[in-house]
């Protein structure tokens, strides 16, 4: 089945690279805020972290990061 979302072709791979590492680099921010109890800003960094990681998935079209659970794949026949 086809995504739903159309992203231009990357040819060279130098966005989701840069994507990556700052969302790498604020999820680990945000276990360091974690370390020192800086809340809500731990909150904030995993979110942006995670929100990287997800752009970075549909860039590179890759099935296994999406958001559906092992129940409704089960579903999906």
């Amino acid at each position: 089945m086809p995504s739903d979302i159309t992203v231009p072709p990357n040819h060279d791979g130098r966005t989701a690279f840069i994507i990556k590492w700052v969302a790498s680099v604020l999820q680990i921010a945000g276990y360091t805020a974690t370390g020192f109890d800086w809340t809500p800003w731990n909150a904030y960094l995993f979110l942006g972290g995670v929100a990287g990681w997800l752009a970075v998935g549909v860039l590179w079209n890759d099935r296994r990061r999406s958001a559906k659970t092992p129940c409704l794949r089960i579903t999906d026949h």
